[in-house]
Parts: structure tokens; sequence; C-alpha cells
């Protein structure tokens, strides 16, 4: 009995490719060169790519910047560069993380709002939260939905959710 090829179980890959990702890489080294050191600070790149991005940064011929940035693609190939693409991508668009906690706390409102059995799910998955003071928001915030009357219970609610999220955001 024969055995299977390994060869065959990995997935075919194409020249092309091949090529694709590295100028992909590249020009995601070239976006690197155009920050700032205070920018290349933030992101918290590997020693050897911050090397290659810093020399990049000082060179003047187009010929030896050229060659650097073909260098900084071939370091970048043998690192993964999703979560350096992730943080370029915060760095330019901070705006996308703070309407993402928008949103989600605006969802925890509506939900606590509407079925204040929920607080028990909430308290479970943000453990470090008041329970007491989420208790007497989430009962306000009910009592002022289900009487149509608004008083601000809601607003209070969510500006206890989204202070608690922020502060979770700096803590990581």
């Amino acid at each position: 009995m024969t055995e299977p090829d390994q060869d065959t179980d990995k997935e075919f890959v194409s020249r092309t490719q091949l090529k694709q990702e590295s100028l992909l890489l590249q020009k995601l080294g070239e976006e690197l060169i155009n920050l700032t050191s205070k920018q290349l600070d933030k992101l918290a790149l590997p020693e050897r790519l911050r090397i290659a991005v810093d020399a990049a940064q000082t060179m003047t011929k187009n010929r030896a910047l050229y060659r650097q940035r073909q260098y900084i693609g071939k370091v970048m190939r043998h690192l993964d560069a999703v979560p350096i693409q992730e943080a370029l991508d915060k760095l330019r668009h901070p705006e996308r993380e703070a309407n993402a906690r928008f949103h989600k706390v605006e969802r925890w409102r509506d939900q606590l709002s509407t079925n204040p059995d929920l607080t028990t799910g909430f308290v479970f998955e943000y453990s470090t939260i008041d329970r007491q003071q989420l208790g007497q928001k989430v009962r306000a915030a009910s009592k002022e939905l289900k009487t149509g009357k608004p008083v601000g219970a809601g607003r209070a609610l969510f500006r206890l959710i989204d202070s608690h999220l922020a502060s979770l955001e700096t803590d990581e």
C-alpha cells in the first residue's frame, strides 16, 4: 500500500500569487517608511523591521531607497504582517474603534433596558463593574422605557456602561 504524497496536501501557490503577496508586503513597508518616529513607536515593530525602516527614512538616493524597500519587503515576508496591518489601521483610523465601542454600548443599554434579566450576563462578561449601581441603573431605565416618560435613566445607564468599557480598554 502506498502512502499519499505529503506535497499533495499542501495548497498550490502560483508564482504570480507569491509576487502579488510580496508586492503587498512591500507596499505595507512603504507605508511604514512614511510614518513618523512616534507613530512607529506605537506600532511595536520587530527590531529587525524597525531598523530597516529607520534606515530607509534616512536615505535620499533613489536607487538605495529602492533596494531598502526591497529589503523591507523581504523582512516582512518572514513576519506575520497581519498584526502590523491592524496596528497601522488603528493608527490611521482611530474613530473606527470609538464607533465600534459606541455601538456596543448602545446595544447593551437597549438589551438591558428591555430585558433586565440580562444583567447577570453583562456582569458575567464584565465582572469588574459595580453590580449594585448597574442594577439600579437598569431598573430605572427599564421603568423609564415602560412608562414612556424619559427622565435620563437610559442616558445614565449608557454613561455607566461606556465609562466601564473605556476603562477596560485603557487597562489593556
